[in-house]
């Protein structure tokens, strides 16, 4: 079974580097120069990881460098995976987790595993793409760009109703919990008549399992990562 993926890698690589020298030859290529000839790259495939050398363009008019190339196969710049790849971890991770998606479609022999934390971008980032496609071309959003970001953190005191999260005291008054609330917002405007509002608040509160210790007499502020 271990020839398998051996003959796939030379397969994609032959295969690639042959369309590379077609694009080259063709006649409509003169408004690119050639800068390099040979400019290898490594990609992750369905077989394993290949290396392959392609030719890097000069555009004449416009000055833009590209390999033309990864144009034509749907490579992303500095991206480290095949398109074939990544479709089929999206596929299968609609049925099992991010590590285990990974897992069922690499060899067992490979050296090189994609992370649960790859497949979880690229699952994020087709969600992102499909809401952007959804949207009209107008209303469609763009980064936004701020002189400052406003992070504020408070906190506020719950009544304790269950069996979980208890301080150890004698005096019922006192079994409380500690609701951790942090908001983030563009600075203050005004709301109303003698008033003043936040401007696009976001706002993350909750009870943490990791913040139990900072019941009631906690300090205000905790240093870990806060969790939505």
């Amino acid at each position: 079974m271990e020839v398998i993926p051996l003959i796939g890698k030379d397969i994609v690589t032959t295969v690639l580097e042959a369309k590379d020298r077609e694009l080259k030859e063709e006649e409509h290529r003169k408004d690119l120069e050639v800068v390099r000839r040979e400019d290898s790259r490594s990609v992750l495939t369905l077989f394993g990881e290949i290396t392959y050398r392609r030719t890097y363009y000069r555009h004449r008019e416009t000055g833009e460098y590209l390999h033309l190339l990864d144009r034509y196969t749907g490579y992303r710049k500095r991206g480290r995976l095949d398109p074939l790849l990544e479709a089929l971890l999206l596929e299968r991770s609609v049925d099992c987790s991010y590590r285990e998606s990974s897992q069922e479609i690499l060899p067992e022999n490979q050296d090189l595993k994609v992370s649960p934390e790859v497949v979880k971008r690229l699952v994020h980032r087709l969600k992102r793409k499909e809401e952007e496609e959804l949207l009209p071309k107008g209303n469609r959003r763009r980064k936004k760009k701020l002189p400052f970001l406003f992070i504020e953190a408070d906190e506020d005191h719950v009544p304790w109703q269950g069996k979980g999260y208890r301080e150890k005291s004698r005096n019922k008054k006192e079994k409380r919990l500690l609701a951790k609330l942090a908001y983030v917002h563009e600075g203050k405007e005004k709301g109303g008549r003698n008033r003043v509002k936040l401007k696009n608040p976001h706002y993350f509160a909750g009870l943490y399992p990791d913040l139990r210790r900072t019941l009631v007499r906690g300090p205000l502020v905790h240093r870990g990562t806060l969790r939505s």
